[in-house]
């Protein structure tokens, strides 16, 4: 698979993250999926407050690109989310996916006593026929808060079709960035402390006037080759 941004991890995110918790507790928090994800999320930033959102969004997109260099025209969803503990193991445990619509995606955890088990993992699969279907034992729990008697089996067997490759621990104010093409999901719903918060990025769309960062990548690897070729 050739993605387009590398797997980024970023601590400190946030000049003033306490600032950031307290302006997402005053938003209202929903669940209009039917179950695709998880917990509740606020309406998208841009719908909240603009300003807020083109700084957000000019921030995660300053991870891979200098912004004062770059021109960028953009698209993306920006929600906080709140999700609690299922009350069990394996129902905590995230099933594996891609965010199909996005280039590149971002979660920053926001929880100020961190649980570091509920953060996320990054996966690879272990053959090349994999199935991303999800069927309604998901979106049973997530939407209406219903565990049918087959949950387990089949999260145990979406899952098994991976091997876990990364994994980064929740930390406040630590920002996770990846491509979107990535299989991955949440190592933990909720934590020891209450309700797990994240901010969420979704890039859906994103012109610039420069390379992907892992294609610059390949073309200094073009333009060195001949100089690194006593060095390999």
């Amino acid at each position: 698979m050739d993605y387009k941004f590398p797997l980024t991890v970023i601590d400190g995110f946030y000049k003033n993250p306490n600032e950031i918790v307290k302006l997402a507790n005053t938003f209202e928090y929903s669940n209009t999926s039917g179950g695709a994800w998880p917990g509740v999320r606020t309406r998208p930033l841009h719908e909240l407050d603009i300003d807020f959102y083109d700084y957000c969004a000019n921030k995660f997109l300053s991870v891979f690109f200098d912004l004062s260099l770059v021109r960028a025209q953009f698209e993306i969803v920006i929600q906080f989310q709140k999700v609690k503990d299922f009350g069990k193991d394996y129902l905590n445990q995230g099933w594996i996916h891609k965010d199909s619509g996005a280039c590149c995606a971002g979660v920053l955890y926001l929880d100020e006593i961190a649980d570091p088990n509920a953060g996320t993992s990054i996966y690879e699969p272990v053959t090349n026929e994999i199935n991303l279907g999800i069927g309604e034992e998901k979106f049973k729990l997530y939407g209406q808060g219903i565990e049918v008697d087959t949950y387990k089996e089949k999260l145990d067997k979406h899952n098994g079709q991976f091997i876990e490759s990364i994994k980064v621990q929740n930390k406040f104010n630590r920002l996770i960035a990846y491509d979107s093409e990535y299989p991955h999901c949440a190592t933990g719903h909720g934590t020891q402390h209450g309700e797990r918060l994240t901010q969420t990025f979704f890039v859906q769309a994103l012109g610039t006037d420069t390379n992907w960062p892992q294609e610059r990548l390949s073309a200094m690897e073009e333009i060195g080759k001949n100089k690194l070729t006593n060095f390999i």
